[in-house]
C-alpha cells in the first residue's frame, strides 16, 4: 500500500513538471479588409504542441478555427518566437466584433493546458464576401 501511494505521489509530482507551459508576452488582433491578422510573441515554451486559434462573437463562447504548430526550437527568454495567423473565414457584415483567444496544447496529451488573454477585432467585410458567406451557410 505504501509503495502504491509513493508511486502515485511521485507520478503526480513528475507529471506537474512535464506539463506544457507557454508565456505569451504579446497578443494582437489587427482588423483588415475581409480578414483579421493575429500576431503573438512567446518568451517561453515547454512541451507545447502548438496553439489552437479560437474565435467567438460574444467574448465568452469560442470555437476552434485552426491550429498553429509550435516551432521546432522552443522559445526562450533569450530567443522569443513570433507567430502569425490570418483569419480569412469571416463572412459576417461589417461592424461585427470578433473575439479571439489561443488555447495552448500539450505535446503529449493534446490537452488544452491554458488560454491566452482575449483580443478583439472588427474587420471590414466586402459585399461580395458577405454574400458568398450567406450562400455557403445555405448549404451547410
Amino acid at each position: 500500500m505504501k509503495k502504491a501511494v509513493l508511486f502515485m505521489v511521485t507520478f503526480l509530482i513528475a507529471g506537474s513538471f512535464l506539463a506544457a507551459d507557454s508565456v505569451i508576452v504579446e497578443f494582437h488582433a489587427m482588423p483588415g479588409f475581409n480578414k483579421v491578422n493575429l500576431n503573438w510573441k512567446v518568451s517561453q515554451e515547454t512541451n507545447v504542441k502548438g496553439y489552437q486559434v479560437e474565435r467567438g462573437t460574444d467574448g465568452r463562447n469560442f470555437i476552434p478555427i485552426d491550429f498553429v504548430k509550435a516551432t521546432v526550437t522552443p522559445a526562450t527568454s533569450a530567443n522569443p518566437k513570433s507567430y502569425t495567423y490570418i483569419d480569412r473565414s469571416i463572412f459576417k457584415p461589417t461592424g461585427r466584433t470578433f473575439y479571439y483567444r489561443l488555447a495552448i496544447k500539450d505535446i503529449d496529451s493534446d490537452a488544452v493546458v491554458s488560454y491566452s488573454s482575449v483580443v478583439v477585432a472588427s474587420p471590414q467585410i466586402s459585399g461580395v464576401h458577405h454574400t458568398w458567406g450567406s450562400i455557403k451557410a445555405m448549404f451547410r
